[in-house]
């Protein structure tokens, strides 16, 4: 009885564990994209600013 018991712990944090891990990869992938269109701002931003500088 004991061992069936423990059994569904472990069985319960082994799921609980993907899940966990699952919702950390998403927030990682989406830290990443906003990484990537910060970078994408900043970089029209820095051509815009060139491109005024090359006018004047």
């Amino acid at each position: 009885m004991g061992f069936i018991i423990l059994a569904g712990i472990v069985i319960y944090c082994l799921i609980h564990s993907e899940a966990i891990y699952e919702v950390s990869e998403r927030m990682r992938q989406e830290a990443e994209a906003e990484n990537i269109k910060s970078k994408v701002k900043l970089a029209k931003a820095l051509a815009n600013h060139n491109s005024i500088r090359r006018s004047k």
